[in-house]
């Protein structure tokens, strides 16, 4: 076996062994690390092919050591991840999420200090080459945000250049085909999503076309729609006191976490006709409303 060869399977198996249980992750995040707190990116490959998975923290692809590192100054905690680019030199902090669903709700804090850069949720993509097509992207300039999706393009006024922190959320839901995109909690507009399909992967920074760049980022959250409404169901069931509607949606909930989307609807229909048998109209109308979330994905 050559060096070469050999190199790439060392750090593919590095990349496949990163996920550690010292790593802190919110309740519902898919993002490991996006707090920043414990470390920033633990492994660096650039011009790796093919590019192998990174899962259970953060990898870098830059073409310069310490283009991505932890910072003081966070959002919140004590760390965040910065990531500097200069001109020609592209700089990435990336992360595969293989467990996503069409719909979620992406969320992360950015600090922009100089240039542009951008945020990628990414579908299927080359490893061999890596390029990317992007399902939905956020170009992050001084007085703008260009959110892209297969649809389209568009720019939203921003406050970027202001230095200091912001707070940005795309809300993707497949029943609508939409993007609904939010800037430090207020909804800047709703934009046609393209195709659905869940993202495989999250990638931050510049591709070091348009000259140097320093942005922080901190808070990343990757939360699945489904998961989300399942819970929210789960805690009214609990409160209505049934006992056999909480079983079947623990069932669901179950479902969801194995990946059986079939097993899960199957759980949900069970669940609606049992609240069809009474007047919890509130818990009906959400089920009705996560069985077409689940329609829409399949």
């Amino acid at each position: 076996m050559s060096n070469s060869i050999a190199a790439r399977i060392t750090a593919a198996a590095l990349a496949l062994g990163a996920a550690s249980p010292a790593l802190a992750q919110q309740a519902g995040n898919l993002i490991v690390g996006g707090d920043f707190e414990l470390e920033a990116v633990s492994l660096r490959l650039p011009e790796v092919r093919p590019f192998p998975l990174i899962m259970g923290g953060w990898g870098s692809r830059a073409d310069v050591a310490d283009a991505a590192i932890a910072t003081s100054g966070a959002r919140s905690g004590i760390t965040a991840l910065q990531i500097f680019s200069r001109p020609g030199e592209p700089a990435h902090a990336i992360q595969d999420v293989p467990l996503a669903t069409p719909g979620y709700v992406f969320g992360i804090a950015v600090q922009r200090r100089q240039g542009r850069q951008s945020i990628s949720l990414t579908g299927a993509w080359d490893r061999m080459n890596p390029g990317d097509e992007n399902l939905v992207s956020l170009e992050l300039r001084a007085a703008t945000i260009r959110l892209r999706t297969p649809a389209g393009r568009w720019n939203v006024t921003s406050a970027l250049s202001d230095g200091d922190w912001h707070d940005l959320e795309l809300f993707v839901d497949p029943r609508r085909a939409t993007v609904v995109l939010r800037i430090d909690g207020l909804s800047v507009g709703e934009f046609p999503s393209g195709r659905i399909e869940a993202p495989r992967t999250v990638i931050l920074g510049s591709h070091g076309t348009n000259g140097a760049s320093t942005f922080r980022y901190d808070d990343v959250t990757l939360r699945r729609l489904p998961e989300i409404e399942l819970g929210d169901l789960q805690r009214l069931a609990r409160a209505s006191g049934d006992t056999n509607l909480t079983r079947r949606l623990d069932a669901a909930r179950l479902a969801l976490d194995a990946g059986a989307p079939r097993m899960m609807a199957a759980e949900l229909r069970a669940a609606e006709r049992l609240v069809g048998q009474t007047d919890l109209q509130e818990i009906a109308v959400a089920v009705e409303d996560l069985l077409a979330l689940l329609e829409a994905t399949r």
